[in-house]
């Protein structure tokens, strides 16, 4: 299983959404208080991408199941995320034009995950569903650890949280390629 080319595939796309995710939990408020906000200003307006991440999660993956469809309805939210992670350098001087980006982030990464997970179970097949899923959120976890060090580093050198993002935006950005690729010419499940 460790050398499946779908699950490998599968953990380079849920790296994305996941590091994201974990990358946002962790950075956010340090990016919103960096606008000059109080400590209770940077909390309110924290919680607002991931309120709207939320209800915008149970949207998308209500419209995955009543239609069926897991490709689009994965590699659609890891694209815009990647793309308001590289939007986030024309925002850095306005809180209302970042906050938009951040929640676009958050959206992405949470509509992406309960498609995603229908998807890798369709591409695995019954047989090797249980130990290829272990694997992908193994090694998609094991990413977010690293790319929240990685965040921290180009941030402390650098002093661009954009420029932070990029290792993550680039990583989406491969793992739509991969689900689009795949996906669209690759039957509903494997066995």
């Amino acid at each position: 299983m460790i050398v499946n080319k779908y699950v490998l595939i599968l953990a380079l796309v849920y790296a994305g959404a996941s590091g994201a995710s974990t990358a946002l939990a962790l950075w956010m408020p340090q990016l919103v208080k960096s606008f000059g906000l109080t400590n209770w200003q940077t909390g309110l307006v924290n919680a607002v991408p991931f309120g709207i991440a939320a209800l915008w999660m149970v949207l998308w993956g209500r419209s995955s199941d009543r239609s069926g469809e897991r490709v689009w309805h994965n590699a659609l939210p890891l694209g815009w995320m990647a793309l308001a992670m590289v939007a986030t350098f024309l925002a850095i001087h306005s809180l209302w034009l970042m906050l938009p980006l951040l929640t676009l982030i958050a959206a992405g990464t949470y509509a992406s995950k309960g498609p995603f997970w229908a998807l890798s179970s369709e591409w695995l097949g019954a047989a090797s569903a249980a130990a290829g899923l272990a694997q992908i959120n193994a090694l998609g976890n094991l990413s977010s650890f690293g790319f929240n060090y990685m965040i921290g580093w180009i941030q402390s050198e650098t002093g661009s949280f954009p420029l932070a993002l990029m290792p993550i935006a680039l990583v989406a950005a491969l793992g739509t390629l991969s689900v689009l690729v795949i996906g669209l010419g690759r039957p509903r499940t494997a066995h």
